[in-house]
């Protein structure tokens, strides 16, 4: 049996029951705030490419996952390294309050678990970056003990990783 999501008005979505949320919950999806249970729009976007959720609008139709996607602030490039990412067993979690795409969880640990171990950011193969901005991701993820991952993405939505962390000469 699918499990029945009620669409919000921003990009989160707002699961109806704290049974379904605590079955999605376990697996590493969706937080609680104030007695609300959330999907973020990745998250809901995936689970719906899996066939694990279904998702109603307001008027109670259905959500496609191509809906989602083509929402005006919905980013690719973040969508296909949050899928690549969940593939290979990685939670995955949006980290907006570092200045980073995603916080990154060991293989087969969640949020309230374990701390991340790492702070990723997703770059355009083409895309220009400074010292000072290698400096600075360095700085952010060095005070939150964790790494920095750059996932580059080519012109063919192929992914390649590339950690780096501070260290001290």
């Amino acid at each position: 049996m699918k499990k029945k999501l009620i669409r919000h008005l921003t990009d989160n979505f707002i699961i109806s029951d704290e049974n379904e949320f605590q079955s999605l919950n376990s697996k590493g999806f969706g937080i609680k705030s104030d007695n609300i249970f959330i999907l973020n729009e990745y998250e809901a976007a995936y689970l719906l490419e899996k066939n694990k959720i279904e998702i109603t609008n307001s008027k109670l139709k259905p959500v496609t996952k191509e809906e989602i996607i083509s929402r005006k602030n919905f980013n690719l490039n973040k969508y296909i390294v949050f899928k690549d990412l969940q593939r290979k067993g990685y939670n995955v979690k949006t980290a907006n309050k570092y200045g980073f795409d995603f916080r990154i969880y060991p293989k087969g640990k969640k949020e309230g678990e374990e701390h991340s171990i790492w702070l990723l950011d997703i770059i355009n193969e083409e895309q220009k970056i400074s010292m000072k901005y290698f400096s600075g991701k360095a700085r952010i993820a060095h005070s939150t003990n964790k790494n920095v991952i750059l996932a580059i993405i080519d012109d063919q939505k192929s992914i390649n990783y590339i950690e780096f962390k501070w260290i001290r000469p």
